[in-house]
Parts: C-alpha cells; sequence; structure tokens
C-alpha cells in the first residue's frame, strides 16, 4: 500500500502500473517474455503468501484476533463482534486450514 499525491493504492499491480505511469519508467523494458513470465508468477507467489499469513494472524492467531475484531467491529453491537465475528474467524481458520498454511505451527 502506499500514498501518494492524495492517492492510496492498495494492490502490487495497481503500484507498479501507477509508478510506471507516474514517473514514466518501465524496469521491465530490457527483460525477455520468459524473465517477465517468471517475474509475474514470482510477484503472485509472493503475494498470495502474504496474504494468507496476514489473514492468518489477523482473524487466526489467539494473540492478534481480539485487537483485530475491536478494529473490525469498532462501533458494532456485542453480538455481532462476538457472534460474527468469531464465526468469520472460523470460517477463514477452515478455509487456512485446506490451503495449507493453516496447519503450520507459528
Amino acid at each position: 500500500m502506499i500514498y501518494d499525491d492524495g492517492a492510496l493504492i492498495e494492490d502490487s499491480g495497481f503500484i507498479i502500473k501507477y509508478l510506471k505511469e507516474k514517473f514514466k519508467i518501465d524496469l521491465d523494458h530490457e527483460l525477455t517474455a520468459e524473465q517477465k513470465a517468471i517475474g509475474k508468477a514470482f510477484q503472485w507467489l509472493c503475494e498470495k503468501t502474504i496474504l494468507d499469513i496476514i489473514v492468518y494472524y489477523r482473524w487466526c492467531d489467539e494473540k492478534t484476533w481480539p485487537h483485530f475484531r475491536e478494529i473490525i467491529f469498532k462501533g458494532a453491537p456485542l453480538p455481532v463482534k462476538w457472534v460474527i465475528g468469531n464465526r468469520m474467524a472460523k470460517s477463514l481458520k477452515e478455509t487456512l486450514y485446506k490451503h495449507g498454511i493453516g496447519r503450520m505451527s507459528d
């Protein structure tokens, strides 16, 4: 995520596009098609892995989940925070387990 000239850009693909257009640069111009494909695959792999880790620590980790729940459900009635929030956390935990990363230790 970057914040530049009043613009908040959150996705790495959009960030790269934004910076290329703003600064009129293309760091990939000397790369072959194969090298660009490898770079794109590696970028996707990193993003996917990092996303799952962020989701795990926000929604599933017993130390961080209570704090994150308060942020996400700020102003919501307690039943929503506890019932809906915990159901969502449980669902995400099950999904991450199926992905594999939820099976790993901290």
